[in-house]
Formats: structure tokens, C-alpha cells, sequence
């Protein structure tokens, strides 16, 4: 199945992840071919993206775990009935034991994937709540690294709990985050919140309060750096600093290769522990994502590869030069990606 933005959708695709909205409603179900109608209701719902499957979808039967939406709805509601109540001040220790209650739920879901499961961007799909759902995204993968570094369970546990409760400041009016200075006080300020609100344990409360920080010293709100941050906060701020970039370079529409020169650059900004054990176990380009390569050949994304998750394995659509259906093993060839493409035109 392939992710392809709502602008760039084309009547007649097959919907291959059911679409819901705001309040669990099925608006298109998979299997659904999607008409000009329905183009444009997703388009005035605000929905971003949505999964298809065409002929050149080679892993229609594996759906990543993070993109059944359905599997993830429970969550995301939890989460909007807690943000309510810290928007009302109504917040109480319910609250602590609810997102626990995900936060373990997660944790077991994902301990359940196969052992060769990808930490990988998911883009909000949701109509609304586009915090709250891209905050369970990073969470999970931020509990996927955990799992890879063989974390013990009770850590994964405080470990996603920090990730869905890093941002809590970011829900409250009474907590103005109104310009770039104030925002970057918004891990010290949920820190001070939720140190006063609730007894959560040190370890959860360091991962909210350096969520932000980076290795080399260059973070927020407290410069703090090198090992001074705790684990917790240092595999949040990786998940949460490849899902920003991924995000902002999705809606910029940039090319490939610019993107693979942000995400290096971040990189630079964490320890090598922490960078080799996302390079093994990140998943940069989706399978079955279409691509345009510097030679213009079209070519989908068909395995990825551990060694350099910016040079996948790739079968040829269409080309000049290979064979179609050939398999590219990029880390192998001079050929790079150019850009993201959503049909196979002509």
C-alpha cells in the first residue's frame, strides 16, 4: 500500500486503510474506490493523507501496525478526554492512571510485532486532533526504539508515558506559548505542571523536561547536554526531531536528497549510541513508496535496507535502462532518489 497526500489523490484509487473521523465514523472503507465527491469531502475535513493500493504495491498484505487508524482510536480519544480536562483545569490523578493505562496497552501492542518491525513516520490521518495524533505516533516509535535498544518492559512503560505527556503545556490556555521564545520554555513548564499535579515517577518527569535537549548542547529549554540527558528523553528527541523533519518536508513537497541532508544534519546532534541503534532500525522510505530517480527512471521502494535506510532496495516501473521489474539495490548503485512520486503516469 502507498501514503499519498489527499491534494495529489486521483478518482478511482482503491482506499486500502479504512478512513475515519473525529468521532470513530467509517467515511471510506478499505477496498473503496474513491470518487471526485470523496476527493473533495476529505479535502474540506482537513484529512491529509490517505493509503491506496494500485499494481505497483508489491506488500499489500503487510499494513504497518502505527496506520490502522482504528487500532489507535481508543488512544487518541483517552488522550482528547485528559487534554479537555486540563483545558477546563478539571485535571486529577485519573488522569495519570488513564494515560498509563495507553501508555501499557502501546507497549504491548508493539512488543507483539514481528521482530523485524521499522521504527517509520505516520502522518496525521484523522480529521482534527492533529497534536494528540502525531504525539501517539512519536510515542510509539519512540517505545519501537526502546524495544530495539531491549529496554525492560517497566521502562517502555514510563518511557511512552513520557512521550504522550511531553507536550501537555502545548494543550493548556492558561500556559501562553504564544512565540518561539515561550515555546521553548514548554518542556519546563510541563515539567513544573505535572510535578505539581501528579506523583509521577523522576524518570518520566526527566523525559518531559528534556525532550527538547540535544546531545551537543544546542537544545531547550536548559542547554543541557551529553550525558546528562536522560535515555528517555534522548530517544524522544530522535523520534520527535525525524517526525518534524519528515512533516515539514512532506508539506514543503522538497526532493529527497535535500530531505536525507536535513536528517543527517540532525543526527550530528546526537551520540552514536543512539544514532546506530536508529540507522539499523528506521524505515526512511515506506515500502511501496513510488520514486523518481536522478536518472528519471520510476521505481518503487521494495526493501529496505539495514546498512543505510537512505539507499533501499528498489524495483524498476519504468526505464530507459533497466529491465522492469529488475531490483536496484541503491546502497550499490550510483543512482539516488530524486523525489517522491504518486502514479505512474501514461
Amino acid at each position: 500500500m502507498r501514503l499519498v497526500p489527499v491534494q495529489n489523490l486521483k478518482e478511482n484509487s482503491q482506499i486500502a486503510i479504512n478512513i475515519i473521523d473525529n468521532e470513530g465514523r467509517f467515511m471510506l472503507k478499505e477496498g473503496q474506490k474513491i470518487t471526485s465527491q470523496g476527493i473533495q469531502i476529505l479535502n474540506r475535513l482537513g484529512v491529509s493523507y490517505v493509503y491506496i493500493n494500485d499494481e505497483y504495491c508489491f506488500h499489500q498484505g503487510s499494513k504497518k501496525y502505527s496506520s490502522k487508524i482504528e487500532g489507535i482510536y481508543e488512544h487518541i480519544i483517552t488522550l482528547r478526554e485528559i487534554g479537555t480536562r486540563i483545558i477546563n483545569g478539571t485535571s486529577g490523578a485519573t488522569d495519570v492512571t488513564e494515560a498509563t493505562s495507553v501508555a501499557s496497552k502501546i507497549v504491548d501492542e508493539i512488543l507483539l510485532l514481528p521482530k523485524d518491525f521499522k521504527i517509520s513516520y505516520e502522518p496525521n490521518k484523522l480529521i482534527a486532533n492533529s497534536l494528540i495524533e502525531q504525539t501517539i505516533y512519536v510515542a510509539m516509535m519512540s517505545t519501537a526504539l526502546g524495544i530495539k535498544m531491549e529496554l525492560p518492559k517497566d521502562q517502555l512503560v514510563k518511557l511512552c508515558l513520557a512521550a504522550l505527556l511531553k507536550d501537555v503545556a502545548l494543550l493548556s490556555p492558561k500556559i501562553k506559548i504564544d512565540n518561539h521564545a515561550a515555546y521553548r520554555t514548554h518542556p519546563q513548564v510541563a515539567y513544573d505542571y505535572l510535578k505539581a499535579m501528579y506523583d509521577l515517577n523522576e524518570d518520566i518527569l526527566k523525559g518531559v523536561l528534556q525532550h527538547h535537549e540535544l546531545f551537543d548542547g544546542s537544545g531547550f529549554p536548559n542547554q543541557t547536554k551529553g550525558s546528562q540527558i536522560c535515555t528517555f528523553a534522548r530517544i524522544i528527541s530522535l523520534v520527535d526531531c525525524f517526525y518534524e523533519i519528515k512533516s515539514k518536508h512532506a508539506f514543503l513537497d522538497s526532493t529527497e536528497m535535500l530531505f536525507e541532508t536535513r536528517l543527517k544534519q540532525i543526527l550530528l546532534k546526537f551520540d552514536a549510541e543512539m544514532i546506530t541503534y536508529f540507522i539499523r532500525n528506521a524505515e526512511v522510505f515506506t515500502l511501496d513508496t513510488l520514486i523518481r530517480l536522478n536518472n528519471d527512471d520510476i521505481a518503487v521502494v521494495y526493501e529496505n535496507n539495514s546498512t543505510n535506510p537512505f539507499k533501499p532496495v528498489v524495483k524498476i516501473i519504468r526505464s530507459n535502462t533497466y529491465d522492469e521489474g529488475e531490483l536496484i539495490n541503491l546502497h550499490e548503485s550510483h543512482l539516488v532518489i530524486k523525489r517522491i512520486e504518486y502514479y505512474v503516469e501514461g
